[in-house]
């Protein structure tokens, strides 16, 4: 749940604030002074020197967007094509027949990496959180349907299934970030879990919040157009976290 001893965010007046409060609002004497809103809102701005509305603010979630690109492209020739060709045109082994557990993590590979870095180890694990869910359950008897992922292919739902991959892995950088202070304020391991729901909830109930500015997905869109759209949701994310606490 938190960072390994090796690991600091780093320091500074907004890092000291982000710090602060998630201290308080994992603290057993916390009675609802301080809001998961003001933990995702001082973390924001923390990781984003007070700026989270600049374009450059996207900058510290390379990986991420890399990954939200992959998976993007993923769904892309899902819908086109059905699962067995486009795992096909991967590079992996014909999955029909196969249990999911045999196949999905060599995706997840071709999608993530290795993820040695954090943020590269942060994405991959969000990717695992999604995408794991989303194509297990539609495994019918170890058998490939072309209609399988992300609601049967349709751009609404594709958009829902990358905009979830994004809430989920920012969440995990916060978690990464913070972890070690909540993990010394939080009383218990079930507080500390409850404390990390909320935010997690929040961050993912966010991001669906606001349908606005940026344009539906398109199935034909070329990898310039998923970057652009892929930004312009984790930006008006990051802008809405920051929002959300006054002062």
């Amino acid at each position: 749940m938190g960072t390994s001893a090796g690991r600091k965010a780093p320091t500074g007046k907004f890092w000291r604030q982000a710090k602060s409060t998630m201290a308080r609002f994992s603290s057993p004497h916390n009675t609802g002074q301080v809001a998961v809103t003001e933990v995702a809102a001082r973390y924001v701005l923390a990781l984003t020197d007070c700026r989270p509305e600049a374009p450059a603010a996207i900058g510290h979630f390379y990986h991420i967007q890399q990954v939200a690109q992959n998976l993007a492209a993923f769904y892309q020739q899902l819908a086109r094509q059905g699962l067995d060709q486009t795992l096909q045109d991967l590079g992996l082994e014909n999955p029909v027949g196969r249990s999911p557990h045999t196949w999905v993590p060599a995706l997840i590979d071709r999608l993530a990496g290795p993820g040695a870095l954090l943020e590269a180890a942060i994405a991959r694990s969000a990717l695992i959180d999604v995408l794991a869910g989303e194509l297990a359950p539609n495994i019918e008897d170890h058998h490939i349907r072309t209609d399988c992922g992300a609601g049967d292919g349709a751009p609404a739902a594709i958009a829902d299934q990358l905009k979830n991959f994004l809430a989920t892995a920012v969440f995990q950088k916060l978690a990464t970030d913070l972890g070690e202070t909540l993990e010394a304020q939080a009383e218990d391991t079930r507080t500390g879990m409850q404390r990390l729901q909320e935010l997690r909830d929040f961050i993912k109930g966010q991001i669906f919040l606001n349908p606005t500015g940026t344009e539906p997905f398109d199935l034909a869109w070329t990898a310039p157009q998923r970057q652009a759209w892929i930004n312009g949701q984790l930006l008006q994310l990051l802008r809405g976290l920051a929002a959300t606490h006054g002062g």
